[in-house]
């Protein structure tokens, strides 16, 4: 949150992009198109986080924890996604944005459940 105290925001553009949010599928909408923006772009929109890795702040359970029962990752993987405490949300991305084999419910559930969190 750091990152964000220092965006000034105008309320009447926020406003006005409320306008077009669809909070049941996470998009906005004009007309029949939707938008989805990116993790890059809302980075690129909010002048970017720095030269650093984006990385979230700490979960209540441990992120180790939750990428070794949830996702089945091993202890290397994990421990490469997870630094000081803070879980690198790009590299579990980039991880798991393969669709792999949509018949391997056990990868597309893992792969769901990344993308979530």
């Amino acid at each position: 949150m750091r990152y964000l105290r220092n965006i000034h925001l105008r309320p009447e553009l926020l406003r006005a992009a409320m306008s077009f949010w669809d909070p049941e599928v996470h998009v906005f909408r004009f007309g029949e198109q939707e938008l989805c923006p990116t993790v890059e772009k809302f980075r690129a929109h909010l002048g970017g986080f720095g030269s650093g890795e984006f990385i979230v702040p700490p979960m209540r359970e441990s992120a180790y924890r939750v990428l070794v029962v949830a996702l089945g990752l091993g202890d290397g993987a994990a421990r490469y996604l997870v630094r000081n405490g803070h879980l690198n949300v790009m590299r579990l991305i980039e991880l798991f944005s393969s669709l792999g084999d949509l018949g391997d419910m056990t990868y597309q559930t893992r792969r769901m459940t990344a993308l979530c969190i």
